[in-house]
């Protein structure tokens, strides 16, 4: 994909994306789309590890969400696609990106809280009943926030 997300209804959409993946309607999507019959899908290498790591802390974050959940989320105040429709008074024109550096900014505060989240959940330990300690979703994503701020 190179072209950005765009402003739509429901949420971010890439719309090379949505073009090839339209058809499919709401089935569960198993396999790798070729971008042409007879060639191979595209695949990350294995030798990009952040690649990789980004990709299962996004799965692993929001992967059990439904569609309507996931749209939902992306219409709450502060995100990418909230700050282009209300610049717009949310009458978006077609074909309108949601820029790179709003993009970039909003999963760097991300970024930063959780790391905030990580540091309180280090001081202020969660015991379970059988005195295990309780671990925390801020402590899950302690890999994850590492991976974000290289990546920004």
């Amino acid at each position: 994909m190179t072209r950005p997300p765009e402003v739509w209804k429901y949420g971010p959409v890439f719309d090379d994306l949505y073009n090839i993946r339209s058809g499919h309607g709401g089935r569960e999507i198993r396999e790798s789309q070729k971008l042409r019959p007879f060639q191979r899908a595209p695949g990350v290498p294995e030798d990009e590890r952040d690649t990789h790591q980004l990709i299962n802390f996004v799965w692993e974050r929001y992967g059990g969400y439904s569609p309507i959940k996931l749209s939902d989320m992306t219409h709450e105040p502060g995100t990418p696609w909230e700050i282009v429709a209300r610049e717009n008074k949310y009458r978006v024109p077609k074909n309108t990106p949601i820029p790179d550096n709003i993009i970039a900014d909003y999963f760097k505060k991300i970024s930063a809280s959780a790391g905030r989240m990580e540091k309180r959940a280090k001081f202020s330990s969660i015991v379970t009943p059988k005195g295990r300690r309780k671990i925390t979703s801020s402590q899950r994503m302690t890999n994850a926030s590492t991976s974000w701020n290289a990546i920004f």
